[in-house]
């Protein structure tokens, strides 16, 4: 059986007991380490990358872990700016699989965001990798995965781990050009378009 991996989560489980359920549920089936949690949401996040410096295992690349993103606001520039923070304060972390929960209850306009910024490579109950304007790729995740869906999720992680080794936030990258970016089709279902309800 493949050894569990530390998880870092600079701004924590989620704050509501449902999500925070289903948040841990989806890092138990991406290979984390329920009982070795780094929890950050006490801290600024150059503080967090301080702590994490600190962490031999980490440090000297005995392990590489598994960085899962939550409660992020603004999503688009948070994501981005804790990634190019972290990957800066250690270098393992260029080689780490990138994970972003989002809220169930903030789900249809967290994937506008996204998808105004990025590209996905599949539909959310898939789990898709979300290529940001940094040119790299992250693992999105949310509770309307299914759960026949999440015995994927190992495969998933594997996939976003090894799109990160030829590149990292520190390192310089080239933007697509406005004629050549994707359009995004991703949605909650296969092709049903994001959309909003009203209430």
């Amino acid at each position: 059986m493949t050894e569990r991996r530390l998880v870092l989560m600079p701004h924590g489980l989620p704050r509501d007991e449902a999500s925070r359920e289903s948040c841990m549920q989806l890092i138990l089936r991406c290979g984390g380490d329920l009982t070795r949690v780094f929890d950050g949401s006490d801290r600024r996040v150059e503080r967090f990358a301080e702590h994490i410096a600190g962490i031999a295992d980490v440090v000297n690349a005995r392990e590489v872990p598994l960085l899962v993103l939550t409660e992020v606001e603004p999503l688009v520039e948070r994501v981005l700016e804790v990634r190019r923070v972290l990957e800066a304060a250690v270098a393992v972390l260029e080689r780490a699989p990138w994970l972003v929960y989002l809220h169930a209850e903030r789900l249809e306009d967290s994937l506008l965001q996204l998808q105004a910024a990025g590209k996905f490579d599949g539909p959310m109950l898939n789990a898709p990798l979300w290529t940001g304007p940094d040119g790299l790729r992250y693992l999105v995740l949310s509770s309307l995965m299914p759960p026949h869906n999440q015995r994927a999720l190992t495969e998933r992680v594997h996939v976003a781990e090894f799109g990160c080794r030829a590149q990292s936030s520190t390192r310089n990258w080239r933007a697509d050009s406005a004629g050549t970016r994707p359009t995004v089709r991703t949605a909650v279902g296969d092709s049903a378009p994001v959309s909003r309800k009203r209430h």
